[in-house]
């Protein structure tokens, strides 16, 4: 009898924590998301939005130069759930790549393109590659 509560007791834990608040969005899984500069995305399996507002540093050494330091690439992700917003400030090399928001973890993993001394980007050209992970 007692093999049989706990086996009940385990299958019960394991149906619920499947369960989301909305049946017909897949549970959260650690993801990345390409937003493109201005662009928004959701986060998979989360009521979260998150917007790449602005470029606010790029410092980072051109890849066809030798430099004395890296540099450093920061922008400014806004972030959404319901009424509930903040601004995360993620950098490249200096400074905080990652920031929390609503229980998850948001990494600066990429930031596209490089820069180039050959060429000037734009701010529209830019790409950032976050990581959300929960916390």
């Amino acid at each position: 009898m007692k093999s049989r509560i706990v086996w009940s007791t385990a299958a019960l834990a394991l149906l619920l924590g499947g369960c989301s608040d909305n049946p017909s969005e897949p549970p959260f899984q650690d993801t990345e998301l390409i937003l493109p500069f201005g662009g928004s995305a959701s986060v998979p399996g989360t009521p979260i939005e998150v917007t790449f507002e602005r470029l606010l540093e790029e410092s980072r050494c051109p890849e066809d130069v030798m430099c004395v330091h890296a540099g450093n690439g920061q922008v400014l992700i806004g972030a959404r759930e319901g009424d509930e917003d903040a601004s995360l400030v993620l950098n490249t090399t200096l400074g905080a790549r990652d920031a929390t928001f609503a229980g998850y973890r948001f990494e600066l993993s990429a930031l596209d393109p490089y820069p180039r001394s050959d060429r000037r980007t734009r701010p529209e050209d830019y790409r950032a590659t976050l990581r959300v992970t929960a916390k």
